[in-house]
């Protein structure tokens, strides 16, 4: 008998906590409306696009572009407009616009305010409390009020300000040298005689070299080092003291092998004597070096951390893993050895903030798990671990279940010949006489259900589904072992707020409590979290209801536009009352 539980992610849940916090785009017949969590329309079906503004902070900033006749405005979350559909674009960074208008552009923010007038004929984002603006073929710098900074006096190609510099060059052309920098006042402080592929400066540092030459000035001007037959990617910037570099490239079919190093800010090499670079993490103050096939790790200063003996390393978060011949070895990043196994990592449990290493042997041994400094807490005896509630569920070779706690202790023994997860504190458990019972961590009986009953799930949201011995028909029971359903369905469907039924190829909805709230007459059902929002489909018509299973009359669209994109989890093109 096939039975599905559905784990709704965090994601979706956020959506339905948020839901009267979000505006939705829905379309039809190819055009974009706005409707609120509700379902009421906000904006009519009349625009041709209504785009998502992907900002870092999504629920303080989120907004929308609306795009009419060749025209675009600009709405918030709640659907409020911000900036009528007016403008020939608008482009928003970091909760600030650019709008432009017949050819001139200016400044706002998501509020609606615009502080620099659309007049100019060019401007550029924020940037060091400066906004590039041009006027004319002239080109200066504007503060937030609106006041020069640098006035607009500046010709040919001129970059944003980076640590106080900007770069300005004559000429486009790639091979030219006319590239220099200018100081906040706008004056030359480094004269145009650098090519086109200068950089921006990064800790103090700028890239200024010819192709296969490293060269790096300091803010004086001055030459701080140069390396030839050095590549680059441009624009070169220093991370954490460090700069990859390459030679000796080489040409195979269609791509190329380089050599890499690492040089720190006064050119020199930090790897060791006939080292070449794998991987680079200076972040982490740790770089995966290698020497005739073998690798090691060393920090940003050149220290090695981990020996330069073994086959292969990875560096995953706070931790090193090598790899050496039929054992893994597990470092933390200061080098100290934490675990050497035969076992293979197979992912992690997560439990609320508690996080456990999950081992396995791939070689017909069991699964293994430790605890986050890779501390052995259960060995690798079980077939099979689950852990939830803070209690792991573990299964031997002769399919015996019980229950540990934490620490692998023995909370329940291995008694039962199936067993569920906890939830609530409680759980349903199969003995070794076929009956099925539910049970406290305390492995107290609290309910023996009748022998009709098998293949029971774990409870969730205080049901737990079954299916009938003497019908192979599905229902569900309540915390208690009492039926709350009718077992008379085919395949059920368990989500977080609704249960999707179905019985001889139709399909209904009940509610938590095991209630029908939609009825058995629909040839499909799919649940839209974003929208709070049960879709049912009967003789290609879409119908929509809410969680509670009243329909909502007045939505008949289907696309929902929600932090995570545009959601249609329905699968239908087009939707009618």
């Amino acid at each position: 008998m096939k039975r599905l539980i559905f784990v709704i992610s965090v994601l979706s849940i956020w959506s339905t906590m948020h839901a009267q916090d979000k505006s939705l785009v829905y379309v039809q017949n190819n055009h974009y409306g706005l409707l609120d969590s509700l379902g009421h329309l906000q904006h009519n079906f009349e625009y041709t696009n209504i785009e998502d503004l992907e900002q870092n902070d999504w629920y303080n900033t989120h907004a929308f572009v609306f795009t009419k006749k060749n025209k675009k405005g600009l709405a918030n979350r709640h659907g409020v407009m911000i900036y009528p559909v007016e403008y020939d674009n608008i482009e928003c960074k970091d909760s600030k616009c650019i709008l432009s208008k017949n050819g001139k552009f200016g400044y706002g923010d998501l509020k609606g305010n615009i502080f620099i007038p659309i007049q100019y004929d060019g401007l550029g984002y924020l940037n060091e409390d400066k906004i590039k603006a041009k006027v004319g073929d002239k080109i200066g710098f504007l503060n937030e009020k609106n006041e020069w900074v640098i006035s607009a006096m500046l010709d040919g190609s001129v970059y944003d300000f980076s640590e106080g510099l900007a770069r300005i060059c004559k000429s486009e052309d790639s091979e030219s040298k006319t590239c220099g920098y200018i100081n906040d006042k706008g004056v030359l402080v480094i004269p145009q005689i650098y090519q086109r592929f200068s950089g921006d400066f990064k800790e103090g540092l700028a890239s200024v070299g010819d192709y296969g030459q490293a060269t790096f000035i300091n803010k004086e001007g001055k030459i701080v080092f140069t390396k030839n037959n050095y590549n680059i990617d441009y624009p070169a910037e220093f991370k954490y003291g460090l700069i990859q570099v390459s030679n000796n490239c080489k040409r195979y079919d269609d791509y190329g092998i380089c050599e890499h190093y690492l040089l720190d800010k006064t050119g020199k090499n930090i790897l060791p004597k006939n080292a070449l670079l794998d991987e680079t993490y200076p972040e982490l103050n740790r770089n995966i070096v290698r020497i005739n096939g073998l690798e090691g790790v060393i920090d940003n200063m050149g220290k090695i951390i981990i020996p330069i003996e073994y086959g292969d390393i990875t560096i995953d978060e706070d931790k090193i893993i090598v790899k050496d011949e039929d054992y893994s070895l597990y470092f933390n990043l200061e080098g100290k050895l934490l675990l050497k196994t035969k076992l293979h990592d197979s992912g992690n449990y997560i439990d609320g903030k508690d996080s456990y290493h999950a081992f396995s042997n791939y070689d017909g041994g069991g699964e293994a798990v430790l605890d986050s400094n890779y501390k052995t807490i259960i060995p690798p005896v079980y077939e099979s671990i689950d852990l939830e509630e803070g209690i792991f569920k573990v299964t031997d070779f002769d399919y015996k279940c019980g229950y540990l706690d934490k620490k692998g202790n023995t909370l329940i023994s291995l008694q039962y010949a199936d067993c569920n997860n906890f939830k609530k504190g409680i759980t349903t458990v199969l003995d070794m006489d076929s009956k099925w019972k539910i049970i406290d961590k305390n492995n107290k009986v609290l309910a023996i259900l009748d022998n009709d009953l098998q293949d029971v799930t774990q409870f969730a949201n205080g049901v737990a589904a079954a299916s009938s011995k003497k019908t192979g028909k599905e229902g569900f029971i309540d915390m208690q072992g009492n039926r709350i359903t009718d077992f008379i369905y085919d395949y059920t469907y368990h989500y977080e707020d609704v249960i999707i039924v179905e019985k001889n190829q139709k399909k209904g909805v009940l509610n938590k409590q095991g209630k029908l709230i939609i009825s058995m007459e629909y040839d499909d059902i799919n649940i839209n979290t974003c929208r709070n929002t049960i879709i049912t489909k009967k003789n290609d018509k879409n119908y929509f209801f809410d969680l509670e299973g009243k329909q909502k009359t007045d939505i008949i669209y289907l696309n929902c536009y929600s932090e995570d994109g545009y959601v249609d989890s329905s699968e239908v093109e087009e939707s009618t009352e």
